[in-house]
């Protein structure tokens, strides 16, 4: 894998994992917190959304027509399905900035007490 492939791929789970949040926060819908805060949130997810969808096409740029397809067809349409299937994936790419949080924390050099 390209080492641009592999920053890509931090980037995307950084975005994933933020929309994943985010949704999180919109469904629970506190009824302490103001309509305004909501109608921020629910833009910044729509902002992360349209970042993860630019960071796949990007990543799926080099690939086959068929495999451009097959992610067109399952995430990138506008289309409810498509939408569903995102965010199970940006779910998913959690644990993928998980791993690479933890990658990161393993080469930090621990300091002895």
């Amino acid at each position: 894998m390209k080492a641009e492939n592999n920053l890509l791929l931090e980037e995307l789970s950084f975005h994933a994992k933020f929309a994943n949040g985010l949704l999180k926060v919109i469904q629970r819908k506190d009824p302490v917190i103001e309509d305004s805060f909501f109608s921020k949130a629910s833009d910044e997810y729509k902002s992360s959304l349209e970042k993860v969808i630019e960071i796949l096409n990007k990543l799926i740029n080099d690939e086959s027509d068929f495999i451009k397809n097959i992610f067109k067809e399952k995430y990138l349409e506008l289309n409810q399905n498509c939408l569903i299937n995102l965010t199970k994936l940006c779910s998913d790419l959690n644990y993928l900035k998980l791993y690479f949080n933890d990658i990161k924390n393993e080469s930090i050099p621990k300091k002895r007490t």
